[in-house]
């Protein structure tokens, strides 16, 4: 066994003794495949993300300033250059016979500005333990207790903050039970097991 490898008498501290004791080795183990496993994940992206930084192969986080303002010309723009496309052959005779090219191309034009990233838009960014959390709470309803739920000051967050730190997210020292509680419930809703996150 490794060292440093996750240990049944270490998820029944994350657990607490008495569920442990409920629970029996078999399911402590089962647990323990489970954080291994989120481990080893933890550590291929950490030297994966090492080795990008060594090779200045990250990509930037946001677009270029330049690019910004190119963009916020032509969605501003675009609403006068489509109608004046669409326009055209009905205004000018030398034109006419080219209407359909004209809409084609205006079409073409909103498409292009439909498809521009929003840079106004600010989503709630996914941070990198999100999918983690909403695996070990469902390891937990599965192996520890069915009818726990995703309570901020809950056992179940209380266990997912432990573990999470045990396989390796260092940053999750800094965020709070709600966060987690909220991320859980989000990551859950998004693969359809939103009805297995509730409090009883």
């Amino acid at each position: 066994m490794a060292a440093n490898q996750i240990t049944p008498d270490q998820v029944a501290e994350l657990i607490a003794r008495k569920r442990a004791a409920r629970m029996g080795l078999d399911g402590l183990r089962r647990i323990c495949c489970v954080l291994e496993s989120i481990r080893s994940g933890v550590e291929y992206r950490n030297e994966r993300e090492r080795l990008e930084r060594s090779q200045g192969r990250r990509a930037p986080s946001k677009l270029p300033e330049e690019m910004q303002s190119l963009i916020e010309k032509l969605r501003s723009r675009a609403p006068e250059m489509v109608a004046e496309l669409r326009a055209r052959p009905r205004l000018t005779e030398a034109y006419r016979d080219c209407a359909e090219e004209f809409n084609d191309l205006a079409s073409r034009l909103e498409q292009a500005v439909a498809g521009l990233p929003d840079l106004h838009s600010r989503p709630e960014p996914e941070t990198k333990w999100h999918g983690a959390a909403a695996v070990l709470w469902w390891i937990y309803k599965k192996e520890v207790d069915p009818k726990a739920g995703c309570s901020s000051s809950g056992p179940a967050v209380r266990f997912i903050r432990g573990a999470l730190k045990a396989c390796g997210y260092s940053e999750i020292e800094y965020v709070t039970g709600f966060a987690i509680a909220k991320a859980i419930e989000r990551k859950i809703d998004t693969n359809s097991f939103s009805h297995l996150c509730r409090d009883t």
